[in-house]
């Protein structure tokens, strides 16, 4: 290997630890860093040369762990000094959903089926887990440091990251993350049916008031599923509908449709957040662009008033908002309403009860199962708001395994039917009063 010094005659060979063999090896490639990079190689070749570097200085001075293979020495190596250390392997990982590292020594990941864990290992350090920090936010421009030290990030591959380190954390944290990988996932019918999901007839029923004018909010905690579940919905849209949908940063709304040939076939408007086109902006232009359905993804703040603007004047909205019950939801949106048109409580109250008349409560249980637990219909007469279930899941029994596995066994069940008002919008909007007995009846 040409005009790489042999730096191995300087340390200690004798009981070597790890971050001394790192430090050698950072040491290695820095100093060689003219001849690895003259090329313009693809990622996997530019792993291979590195990792031949790696592989021959550790043969060349005979350098190891005790208990650790040669290649799984020389990958954590190139993990750590080109990557993202002990994330790579989770970011890499398709099943895995979200990495939460709690502390420069706590990292806890969730696949995509719920499931939490401890990672094995950590960082090896407070200042490692700093630095790799820093690597993940380069390719965003932004930077997180004592006059900055909270960040939201979006990365081009659809990762979502949120960060903080002190003062806003302990200084012998380091670092506290959430790592998002936001997948634009579809599901099908039948995978929601033979998970527990829903039921068939709950999600026809759902399907058809979307497509027949009944504006609707998907609820829950984080990771229950809200937008996987409404994308699933706004795919049962006809082709020739048109959907405008809003989302912040990244997208993962995956609508558009295609034939064999590439050809569209669907009629979709996908748009998202830049700089200060805010979503409340893009809610507002939606209406010029005559949706049948809009969808701002998830309601966090102003849009909020936009949206349910947008529905009051006979649109049709879709959206997802973070929220532990119904009434919870229309409370949450009235107080967000409030920050724009300050009137009294119990007005925007009214509001925004009229303006999202079902919703749909989605929940991840103890058997890591997500599940609808509850559609729920509200209805307004005058200043009274009453909400009628239209049908809930009911747990008959929860188990655990002699290996730890919790089984939840139970029901989804149709409580009530739906009201006049809600059979009326319907009708207004075209919906043959069969199909609405065929959906509701009990």
């Amino acid at each position: 290997m040409s005009n790489i010094k042999n730096i191995g005659a300087y340390i200690e060979k004798q009981n070597m630890s790890y971050e001394k063999i790192l430090g050698t090896v950072q040491k290695l490639l820095s100093e060689n860093a003219w001849e690895l990079q003259q090329d313009n190689y693809a990622d996997k070749d530019k792993k291979e040369k590195y990792l031949s570097y790696i592989n021959k200085y550790l043969e060349d001075e005979k350098l190891s762990i005790e208990g650790m293979e040669k290649q799984k020495l020389a990958d954590k190596l190139y993990y750590d000094v080109n990557e993202y250390s002990i994330l790579t392997q989770y970011l890499d990982d398709n099943t895995v959903e979200e990495i939460n590292i709690n502390a420069w020594n706590d990292i806890q990941i969730k696949t995509v089926d719920g499931e939490s864990f401890k990672a094995k290992e950590h960082f090896l350090s407070p200042e490692q887990s700093k630095d790799i920090l820093d690597r993940l936010l380069r390719p965003t421009g932004q930077t997180i440091d004592v006059s900055m030290p909270s960040v939201e990030a979006h990365l081009n591959n659809n990762i979502r990251i949120s960060a903080m380190i002190a003062p806003l954390v302990d200084e012998d944290v380091a670092v506290c993350a959430s790592i998002r990988k936001l997948r634009k996932k579809t599901f099908k019918k039948e995978k929601y049916i033979e998970s527990g999901f829903a039921t068939d007839n709950q999600l026809d029923f759902l399907s058809f008031c979307l497509n027949y004018g009944v504006s609707m909010l998907v609820i829950g905690r984080v990771n229950s599923g809200k937008t996987t579940f409404e994308n699933y919905l706004l795919s049962t849209v006809p082709d020739e509908s048109r959907i405008y949908t809003i989302e912040t940063g990244a997208r993962e709304l995956n609508l558009v449709r295609t034939d064999v040939n590439g050809n569209i076939l669907n009629n979709v408007t996908h748009t998202k957040t830049f700089k200060d086109i805010t979503q409340e902006k893009l809610v507002a232009k939606a209406l010029r662009y005559n949706p049948d359905i809009i969808c701002p993804a998830e309601m966090r703040d102003i849009e909020a008033y936009a949206a349910q603007e947008s529905s009051l004047t006979g649109h049709t909205v879709i959206s997802t908002l973070h929220a532990g019950s119904s009434q919870n939801a229309h409370s949450r949106i009235a107080n967000l309403c409030r920050k724009v048109y300050p009137i009294d409580y119990q007005t925007a109250l009214i509001q925004a009860c009229d303006a999202f008349p079902l919703v749909v409560f989605l929940n991840l249980g103890k058997d890591y199962v997500r599940r609808i637990m509850n559609i729920s219909e509200v209805i307004v007469s005058g200043t009274e708001v009453t909400y009628n279930t239209l049908f809930e899941f009911q747990a008959e029994d929860i188990q655990v395994t002699p290996e730890g596995k919790t089984i939840v066994k139970g029901n989804h069940v149709q409580i009530n039917e739906i009201s006049d008002h809600l059979r009326d919008t319907m009708k207004l909007y075209g919906a043959p009063f069969e199909q609405i007995k065929k959906y509701t009846a009990k």
